[in-house]
């Protein structure tokens, strides 16, 4: 109880403006020399930011993405005037790594799922997109 009483009383000094002050300094100082430190930082960072932006749903369509010989589901990001459009790929039991690509327009087509939806089915090794048909998932 006292370890966690300490952790609290920690994560409330941090919230404020000398914790994060000092939180500031002592990474600085101390835990930006840690090169294992760093990168675990930023991964943790990345993490939250895609997370975010793909549960927002906002700029983010769920779109099926036609191959040579195979259609798969990704996250449309941007839609270019030269005929392109930029496609996250993503892959599972993770949403949020995968693979970014550049397809024509029409190879891509919208379906009525949220990024929400596909992130949870992708957790399941994609369980539940079987039925994807018309744009809907049962």
């Amino acid at each position: 109880i006292v370890l966690i009483a300490i952790a609290f009383a920690a994560g409330v000094f941090a919230r404020t403006a000398l914790g994060g002050r000092t939180f500031a300094k002592l990474e600085g100082a101390v835990l930006a020399r840690v090169p294992v430190y760093t990168v675990f930082r930023q991964t943790i960072g990345d993490m939250a930011g895609s997370s975010a932006l793909m549960s927002s749903g906002e700029a983010t369509k769920v779109v099926l993405v036609r191959l040579d010989d195979m259609t798969v589901i990704g996250f449309q990001i941007e839609r270019r005037a030269d005929g392109l459009t930029v496609v996250f790929l993503p892959g599972a039991p993770s949403a949020l790594s995968g693979s970014v690509a550049l397809v024509d327009h029409d190879r891509v087509t919208p379906i009525d799922l949220t990024p929400t939806d596909i992130m949870d089915r992708m957790r399941r090794l994609g369980s539940g997109l079987g039925n994807i048909a018309g744009g809907r998932a049962g």
